[in-house]
């Protein structure tokens, strides 16, 4: 299985960036995988794009799920989590 930072960039790669990084977390999250991964992992996509010197609506895309992953936006936009399972 790839990591979730590679799956968050084959979404940013993708024709509709948008819309396939907010279902590739979804999706994600599902699965399991931490909001402490997904953090990382948008974390490490936001660092590439702004070397890239990606403008402010292109960095807004990945902040968006982030705020979704911390739950500040609309309650219906909420992307829950799961607690991690004790070490």
């Amino acid at each position: 299985m790839t990591t979730p930072f590679v799956r968050a960039k084959a979404a940013w790669d993708s024709t509709d960036r948008a819309g396939e990084l907010n279902r590739v977390v979804e999706v994600m999250v599902a699965e399991g995988v931490s909001r402490a991964d997904l953090e990382d992992a948008l974390g490490q996509l936001l660092d590439e794009v702004r070397a890239a010197d990606a403008d402010d609506d292109t960095e807004e895309i990945i902040n968006c799920v982030g705020d979704r992953l911390h739950g500040w936006c609309h309650s219906d936009y909420h992307i829950r989590t799961y607690p991690a399972p004790p070490a």
